[in-house]
């Protein structure tokens, strides 16, 4: 197949560029017209197009000739506000190009994310029945910490009813938190840095956690799989990987350094309570708090659930192709730790 994948040279993109590259096919990279690729060092038979979702005129050239699309681009900079509007805008034009076009257009794959899930309410093992946080999506008064939320499920909602109109077989990926080589331990997933002593939240939780090659091989799949038509999958490796085992790896690789400090979930939750509490007596203060103030953001981040893969398993028949040992050796590079 010839695919289009957007947002191709992101840290993601990069990785789904390679792993469809690797299956034998024809990949057609869009990317800013700024985007600087040097370091990618991409091989001759990737077609490159520059251009920008939200603004280039015409969209046409850029699916011509295509079977199906891989959507990974989302704006990552900027306000929330303009976060949100951009990636909306862009996946608007990019869709509405995709319908208009002459190209037999069949297969659509959108990143998510797990951001649009309501994690207040999850409990145990969480899944793809997880409710989702749909009212970020409707008011624009959303705070920042939730935009990109906000932008993924429109993105979603967008992506859903174009696939229903033009009759293209939609799959909708949500990865957990993507870590990898130059994302090598996600900001905010294990707890806070004070110095050298790294306060570790709930340090026996699983992590929701995929690497970005695995991540990258499962959107392969769910491209070439006639079972993931209009599947919704969240996309997490499933290793049984805690915050402490995860930050105790990178330490010994030589990545991070200094002390590990657990912090229970419980003493933690009632303090982040308290603060809440003030923070609703004192004028002004509330929405200065970090995100992890948000019922929600904390629930994401800290409370101690496990994530199920069975779907991904039973649909794709996926499992990650690569296991928990090499994605430390792939990421922490160090001279214990061959690359």
């Amino acid at each position: 197949m010839r695919i289009l994948v957007t947002g191709a040279n992101g840290f993601l993109g990069r990785h789904v560029v390679a792993a469809l590259r690797s299956a034998g096919h024809d990949v057609r990279a869009l990317v800013r017209p700024t985007a600087d690729l040097a370091a990618l060092d991409w091989s001759a038979d990737i077609e490159i197009v520059r251009a920008d979702l939200a603004s280039t005129p015409d969209l046409g050239s850029a699916l011509e000739g295509v079977d199906a699309v891989i959507h990974l681009a989302a704006a990552m900079r900027g306000s929330a506000v303009a976060r949100f509007e951009e990636t909306t805008a862009a996946t608007e034009r990019l869709l509405d190009a995709m319908g208009r076009t002459d190209a037999k257009i069949h297969r659509l794959v959108l990143c998510s994310s797990f951001s649009v899930y309501d994690w207040s309410s999850a409990q145990g093992t969480v899944d793809e029945a997880l409710p989702l946080a749909s009212k970020v999506a409707e008011d624009r008064g959303y705070s920042e910490d939730r935009g990109y939320a906000a932008a993924k499920l429109n993105q979603e909602r967008m992506a859903r009813g174009a696939a229903e109109a033009n009759g293209w077989e939609l799959t909708i990926l949500r990865p957990g938190f993507v870590w990898g080589l130059g994302n090598e331990i996600p900001a905010g997933s294990l707890g806070l840095q004070v110095g050298r002593l790294h306060l570790v939240f709930a340090p026996g939780r699983q992590l929701p956690f995929t690497h970005v090659d695995n991540c990258a091989d499962c959107f392969r799949v769910a491209l070439e799989s006639d079972r993931a038509a209009g599947a919704i999958l969240n996309v997490v490796d499933g290793f049984e990987l805690t915050p402490w085992r995860f930050l105790g790896e990178a330490i010994r690789c030589g990545a991070a350094s200094g002390l590990r400090i657990g912090v229970p979930h419980l003493p933690l939750r009632i303090l982040i309570g308290m603060v809440r509490a003030v923070a609703g007596i004192v004028p002004g203060l509330r929405p200065r708090l970090p995100a992890l103030f948000e019922s929600s953001e904390f629930a994401q981040r800290f409370r101690p659930l496990r994530y199920s893969t069975r779907n991904l398993e039973q649909v794709l028949g996926w499992r990650p192709p690569i296991d928990f040992d090499s994605c430390i050796a792939r990421t922490f590079r160090s001279a214990d730790t061959p690359a």
